[in-house]
């Protein structure tokens, strides 16, 4: 059995087909989610530069990510990625990887690997299903966007034509899959490639569903048992388990937040350069302490300043207080600059910047300079440009704490979820542009407090079971 469960990289003659044309290419590969565990590089990557090569193709460089189906992690890791002159994106990966690097880069992305097909949940990152695994990947074609499963008919040479606003005549909640395409090739400017591709037909021969399926269930029941979305290798033990645990070394300097979440800010009870050996509060009503009590402890984590990233805090308004949506966005153009986006998510790219989305559109706003120029380390922060020139005055929300016409969403959720709640209620949605580190770092510094829900932070701790000794 070829140690494959996900994808295959695709033959020669195939290869030659879709490179036919193209240069300048980056490689990403996915290192496989659902493999026998081995200690070395998967071949599929060196494999894919060596024909490169033969082909006389410039490659700008490449890149192996693990899960590259999770769009958050792999969206941190593109930034800055793809070296000045690469024109192509080569992703050698099942098709979820496929599609993930597709919305995330603006480049035209080649499909260099087909997915074999087996029953149950496909990819490791517990998305949506996108890929159905038919082993003749189309996303070459279609500019990363899948034909069969977005498409509610599975229809690979265009549109029926049955569309309406957008909206699928099967489904009315769905997207049209062809007009995505096609608003996704014309953006790369590949129309006249699609029109000349010859028609496409399925061949159902090529999945062979039965031979994955059982060795994929095989491997599951050892590895996948009781981890759900996870792995659990249960080989090649001997190299660590002969290994002591060690303590984990203190840091030089540990920042405690003290107002990251909803409610009132948490009240220190030390003083600066106090030597805080056990719970002060607790130990006066407890004259008779001995510093093992448990009032002296609680459970924390501590990460690394590098190893801790911040994601945006969306808003999400109920209702925008009985104005019509045209003069609700036209209230904005006192404060930012106002620019509509038809079509497409606005998804803020730098400070100062926000995506409006009210009745079924998208705009983007850009707060004009004189609206914070002065302002102190928070007034300047977009939390709190969006509440004191929008949420307070124009939506009557003055306290985002307590009312209960707004509520949040993190940054690990997509901008289309954050459409559909505002859609739910008739409301209003804001996307934010994350709170950097270092305005964070400042605000501690100089003592003051952020507002609320300022920040997301990944990684967020995973779960677990944590054991409490009743006795020694």
């Amino acid at each position: 059995m070829e140690n494959y469960t996900k994808y295959k990289l695709k033959s020669s003659d195939e290869l030659a087909s879709v490179l036919n044309g193209r240069d300048n290419l980056f490689v990403i590969a996915c290192n496989k989610c659902f493999k026998e565990f081995e200690t070395v590089d998967e071949p599929d990557c060196e494999e894919f530069l060596k024909f490169a090569a033969e082909q006389g193709k410039t490659v700008t460089g490449s890149a192996k990510f693990d899960f590259l189906c999770n769009k958050m992690h792999t969206e941190r890791k593109l930034q800055d990625l793809l070296p000045e002159g690469t024109e192509n994106v080569v992703v050698i990966s099942c098709g979820l990887g496929i599609q993930t690097v597709a919305d995330l880069t603006g480049k035209p992305v080649i499909a260099a690997s087909n997915t074999l097909n087996y029953r149950g949940h496909h990819g490791m990152a517990l998305t949506k299903k996108s890929c159905d695994a038919c082993a003749q990947c189309y996303l070459n074609i279609t500019g990363g966007v899948c034909p069969i499963v977005d498409c509610s008919k599975s229809l690979v040479n265009g549109q029926c034509g049955g569309a309406k606003n957008g909206k699928c005549e099967v489904d009315p909640n769905k997207d049209c899959a062809w007009e995505k395409i096609y608003q996704r090739l014309a953006k790369q400017g590949r129309l006249e490639e699609f029109l000349n591709q010859p028609v496409q037909v399925r061949d159902y021969s090529k999945v062979n569903f039965k031979v994955i399926n059982d060795y994929v269930k095989s491997i599951r029941e050892d590895r996948l048992n009781g981890y759900y979305g996870g792995v659990h290798p249960s080989e090649h033990k001997e190299f660590s388990e002969h290994i002591a645990l060690k303590k984990f070394p203190d840091p030089k300097t540990v920042v405690i937040s003290m107002s990251q979440h909803l409610g009132a800010p948490a009240n220190p009870i030390v003083e600066v350069g106090d030597t805080v050996k056990v719970g002060q509060k607790r130990r006066a009503e407890h004259p008779d302490y001995t510093g093992k009590e448990e009032f002296n402890f609680f459970l924390s984590v501590v990460f690394p300043y590098d190893q801790l990233t911040i994601l945006p805090y969306h808003r999400i308004v109920k209702d925008i207080k009985g104005m019509e949506p045209k003069a609700f966005i036209g209230s904005m153009k006192f404060n930012f600059e106002l620019m509509a986006m038809p079509g497409f998510p606005c998804k803020p790219v730098e400070k100062h910047c926000f995506g409006l989305y009210v009745d079924g559109e998208w705009f983007h706003l850009k707060a004009y300079p004189d609206i914070y120029a002065g302002k102190d380390s928070v007034g300047q922060l977009d939390v709190s440009i969006l509440q004191d020139k929008v949420l307070g005055p124009v939506l009557g929300i003055s306290d985002p704490r307590t009312d209960e016409r707004i509520r949040f969403m993190g940054g690990n959720h997509r901008l289309k979820d954050l459409a559909a709640a505002a859609d739910e209620t008739g409301g209003a949605a804001f996307a934010m542009y994350p709170t950097s580190m270092e305005e964070l770092m400042t605000i501690a510094d100089e003592g003051k407090l952020m507002p609320p829900k300022s920040t997301w932070f990944e990684p967020k701790l995973r779960s677990g079971l944590f054991i409490h000794k009743l006795s020694d």
